[in-house]
């Protein structure tokens, strides 16, 4: 069963005939295709171990999304990305990204020559990434963790750099603190947090609906109420400001999944900012810093080069 793969190009009944020799009825089959559910998804996610109807209903969002639609955003590194290559300063950085999906960016900092580390709270995403870095963590160029960040065990002032790429908008207000109050403690000092998180111009009426001044949530039911809490410069700097010297702000843009086609039949396009940021040193250089330091490289990044363009603070 392991070796089986939806890329055999086999016909909807022929995936159904192998559901149905696996214990499947027909009922439950047809039951999911409202959740975008197909046949050939139905049997990669028995494949990954949600053997059962009553699983898959209870499948996390992101897995089911990396069931249902594979490499979601390409495998091209992520703008994020792009911005944490050009400012690190040093090769050999230990670099930890939080939320990785199925390793597009870690792959492009081990290309780099950095030392990566993850935490991945989707099973399908990690055991995904896993398969791709296999060589490096036998290199223990790479380390994986399938879990929370808030939970994972992870040292004090360990890191060089910190990035996450399209996971702050993720978090619940409630628990934005502790997540930060984290970042900071596994930073080393004057280490660098590079994170981006979906802004207001991102929300999409046709899609979303506004729950609250900030929050919006998709209308689709197979979105599972997916919530989108936007951030701003603004919102950056009240709740990263007290540990971090806030250095660059950069606008950015990427579908928002290979399989969300638009109104217009044009994949539809999210809208993001990026953070550059620098941990405090024990209280001390407490003013946030408009400039960018002298010890970090960040070259003007251009639109047609990399998709992102500089927000002046």
């Amino acid at each position: 069963m392991s070796n089986l793969s939806v890329e055999s190009k086999l016909t909807n009944e022929q995936y159904k005939d192998i559901l149905l020799g696996l214990g499947w009825n027909r009922t439950s089959i047809e039951d999911l295709e409202p959740l975008g559910w197909t046949p050939a998804s139905l049997l990669k996610a028995y494949a990954s171990g949600y053997k059962t109807p009553e699983e898959i209903r209870e499948i996390d969002l992101w897995s089911q999304r990396y069931i249902q639609e594979d490499h979601l955003w390409g495998d091209e590194r992520s703008e994020t990305a792009s911005v944490l290559i050009r400012t690190l300063n040093e090769p050999s950085q230990r670099v930890l990204e939080i939320g990785f999906g199925y390793g597009r960016d870690l792959t492009a900092l081990l290309n780099q020559g950095h030392t990566v580390i993850g935490i991945e709270e989707s099973l399908v995403g990690f055991n995904e990434a896993v398969k791709r870095l296999k060589t490096a963590m036998a290199k223990e160029k790479a380390s994986l963790t399938y879990g929370s960040f808030r939970a994972a065990p992870l040292t004090g002032e360990f890191f060089d750099a910190v990035m996450a790429h399209r996971v702050l908008h993720l978090i619940h207000p409630d628990n934005i603190e502790g997540i930060i109050n984290r970042i900071a403690h596994i930073l080393k000092p004057s280490g660098l947090a590079v994170i981006s998180a979906r802004d207001p111009d991102d929300f999409n009426p046709d899609q979303m609906e506004m729950i609250n001044e900030n929050t919006a949530v998709y209308k689709d039911p197979k979105r599972k109420r997916h919530t989108i809490n936007f951030w701003t410069p603004e919102r950056y700097k009240l709740n990263f400001g007290e540990n971090f010297n806030l250095l660059a702000f950069y606008k950015g843009q990427e579908m928002e999944s290979s399989a969300n086609v638009g109104q217009d039949k044009k994949i539809v396009q999210t809208s993001f900012t990026v953070a550059v940021m620098k941990k405090r040193n024990n209280g001390h250089d407490n003013s946030i810093n408009s400039h960018l330091p002298t010890t970090y490289n960040l070259p003007s990044i251009t639109k047609k080069s990399d998709g992102i363009e500089p927000i002046v603070i």
